[in-house]
């Protein structure tokens, strides 16, 4: 489990050092890359003031909705400023979550193609020879499944996001959605696999541990300004490397 951890973890890292190392991958990363920067760019200039306005009425609300306004007490004071503050770091966690979903959107043909690519070199997936028509099939296939999805995780996200403001429920609703996260940049690769939906969700329950430290180590880059564009496409490269150990492990 400690091993599956750390190799979740590790992700981005391995991520960064296949787009160093290896120019076909290099090349596919690119334009995930530059996406993904123009998209936080926009949403930070354009949707963080905004939210750092409306996240102290949201937490009035919801302390009105738990009855904080009717008591004049200084710890019902305290709780709903205490509400505020630990409201912070949860919605800016949902806004990066909502610009993740906006990328990995508009670069979805861009990520299939990269981790496709990835997987071929490392030899996990044998390139199929394919006529133009069948690509374009595919591509329309996977936007479509794309759309579904992300309309899925932004409804969940939701949810999480209005639950983020009731008290002790902050916590679980951050791990949420960086659980989300995770999943969503490995399914890249299990989309590539042509894996179906039951098999993509054995593959997390069975790698749970993996998953787990990939949402921790996404938790910690969120932290860090600037690097948040370059954190996906290359975790999507590194996530080959839960399909190369998986396989290894279920040799005989």
């Amino acid at each position: 489990m400690i091993t599956r951890f750390s190799t979740g973890m590790l992700i981005p890292f391995k991520g960064l050092a296949l787009i160093a190392q290896n120019q076909k991958i290099r090349k596919r990363a690119v334009i995930p890359i530059v996406l993904s920067f123009l998209i936080f760019l926009l949403g930070i200039i354009f949707l963080l003031p905004p939210l750092f306005k409306d996240v102290p009425w949201l937490a009035a609300a919801a302390g009105e909705i738990l009855g904080l306004h009717r008591h004049g007490s200084r710890i019902a004071i305290g709780l709903r400023w205490l509400l505020v503050v630990l409201s912070y770091p949860v919605a800016i966690f949902g806004l990066f979550y909502a610009l993740f979903l906006a990328s990995r959107f508009v670069a979805t043909p861009f990520y299939a193609l990269l981790g496709e690519c990835v997987l071929c070199e490392r030899k996990i997936k044998v390139k199929k020879a394919m006529s133009p028509r069948s690509w374009l099939r595919l591509q329309i296939k996977i936007f479509v499944v794309s759309l579904a999805k992300t309309i899925v995780f932004a409804v969940i996200g939701l949810m999480l996001f209005l639950i983020s403001f009731l008290p002790g429920l902050g916590l679980v609703s951050m791990a949420g959605f960086l659980l989300m996260a995770a999943f969503d940049v490995i399914d890249i690769s299990l989309e590539a696999l042509e894996m179906t939906f039951r098999e993509r969700i054995l593959f997390f329950m069975q790698e749970l541990p993996s998953f787990v430290g990939l949402a921790t180590i996404l938790g910690l880059v969120f932290l860090v300004p600037g690097l948040n564009f370059l954190l996906f496409p290359a975790a999507v490269a590194g996530g080959s490397e839960v399909l190369l150990r998986s396989k290894i492990r279920s040799r005989p």
